[in-house]
């Protein structure tokens, strides 16, 4: 396995640096950037692979990074051909160009120069810190940052690779990996990454406390839902509130029989902990008090406000039960191939139907294992997420703004067609040769 897999590395090396040195004729300073990051990747994959995987997750890795590298370089020159080298990344790196060697000399910088949101500061400021050790490039930043959101996503793999049939564990890998919208929108400097990383760190966190209760997993999730709570804190609600629900209402959690009742209270009072912080942090974030009048105001505020443009939808949020199928669709999905307007919408147009038909086929047999899923925490903790997502943002009327903040649902969706949408296959025993047939001889013939 280890020579297929360093032709599988040579193959890479000159996938990269013919994608990015020949074909946008730059400096060679990108391209080695590109090859250094390769193989803590390599380590990185190699060390998560299980028995299960072991055979092809490592090789499947470098294929996928090589494609994420592609995928950061077509976001490069979508941000410097179609938006003529202004957008928030730009703003992010020039910020962080600055704060860097503020680092260095052991300050801090005044993350106020930046202007936004708090999520915007904190952003720029991460940013400066990952340019600490070494100052790149705008297009050598876009990799890094494509890199920590690809450690996200191998990090939310391992996490449901328990909760997924083995058989099946290959689909799922390269739907995770490949996938048009996890290859292009967190492959740039700025929230996107971030949040893939923040969102696969703690799942895997998550993961692991739903097993056993134990520190260091803890401090997994706390610490990655800190920083994606500073930067979108109605994503960290929806995480923990996932987390308390499993927690509640889950059957299995735990190994052995003492594990379950230890786990369902310190796993309920850590859930309520970071819930309630959660809550607190949204409410300041966005500056809603969660009163009827307050909700609804904000509501039709966002519908206003996304609502403009060409990509906009007749459409409205969740208001009753009758309005999930519409949202599901819209959020999950759309734009389908027949409402691409466009070569840059047809990508997502392709993957939307792509993923719509999976689960349209899929559907009669989720629909049959979901009273398995309750038995399953994972697969629980990704339906609640999904529809979560789905209600908070229909109020999303754009189908372009939708398409971008799908990178922070469509893993968990993925998990759940490819864990709840099939059964394991059992392997066939091959026969006996007629001449191998055990013989049961008596112990009487034997003496």
């Amino acid at each position: 396995m280890t020579r297929d897999l360093g032709w599988w590395v040579i193959g890479a090396l000159l996938a990269i640096a013919a994608g990015v040195g020949v074909g946008l004729g730059i400096s060679v300073e990108p391209v080695l950037v590109a090859l250094v990051l390769l193989f803590p990747v390599i380590w990185l994959a190699r060390a998560i692979a299980s028995p299960l995987d072991e055979k092809w997750l490592p090789k499947l890795v470098v294929a996928a990074y090589v494609a994420k590298i592609l995928g950061s370089v077509v976001r490069y020159g979508v941000l410097q051909v179609v938006y003529g080298g202004v957008g928030d990344a730009v703003g992010y790196h020039g910020a962080a160009v600055r704060w860097a060697p503020v680092w260095r000399s052991f300050q801090v910088p005044d993350i106020t120069e930046l202007t936004g949101s708090l999520g915007t500061r904190v952003a720029g400021a991460v940013t400066s810190l990952v340019y600490v050790p070494y100052t790149p490039s705008m297009l050598s930043g876009f990799f890094l940052f494509a890199t920590l959101a690809f450690v996200g996503q191998l990090a939310f793999y391992a996490a449901f690779r328990p909760s997924i049939p083995s058989l099946r564990l290959k689909l799922f890998a390269v739907l995770l990996l490949f996938m048009p919208t996890m290859l292009f929108w967190p492959s740039s400097v700025g929230k996107d990454a971030l949040m893939v990383l923040c969102i696969g760190v703690a799942t895997l966190g998550i993961s692991m406390l739903l097993q056993r209760f134990r520190l260091w997993p803890l401090l997994m999730v706390l610490g990655s839902l800190a920083l994606a709570g500073a930067i979108r804190a109605h994503i960290v609600a929806l995480l923990t509130g996932s987390f308390v629900i499993v927690v509640m209402a889950s059957r299995r959690q735990g190994r052995g029989r003492r594990a379950r009742p230890l786990l369902r209270i310190t796993g309920t009072a850590a859930a309520v902990v970071l819930a309630g912080a959660a809550f607190w942090a949204v409410t300041q974030t966005i500056g809603v008090q969660f009163t009827q009048e307050s909700v609804d105001d904000f509501v039709a505020e966002q519908a206003q406000r996304t609502s403009q443009g060409g990509s906009a939808v007749d459409a409205g949020a969740v208001g009753s039960v009758r309005d999930i199928p519409g949202a599901l669709i819209r959020v999950l999905f759309r734009p389908l191939i027949y409402e691409a307007d466009g070569s840059p919408q047809l990508l997502s147009a392709l993957e939307g139907t792509a993923l719509l038909g999976l689960a349209l086929w899929r559907l009669p047999r989720l629909l049959k294992n979901l009273p398995r899923i309750r038995n399953s925490p994972m697969l629980m903790y990704a339906l609640v997420y999904v529809f979560g997502f789905v209600i908070a943002f229909s109020v999303v009327l754009n189908l372009g703004i939708v398409a971008r903040q799908r990178s922070q649902v469509i893993q968990f969706l993925v998990a759940l067609l490819v864990g709840a949408g099939f059964d394991e296959i059992p392997r066939a025993e091959p026969a006996a040769p007629p001449d191998e047939t055990p013989v049961l001889v008596s112990a009487k013939e034997t003496v």
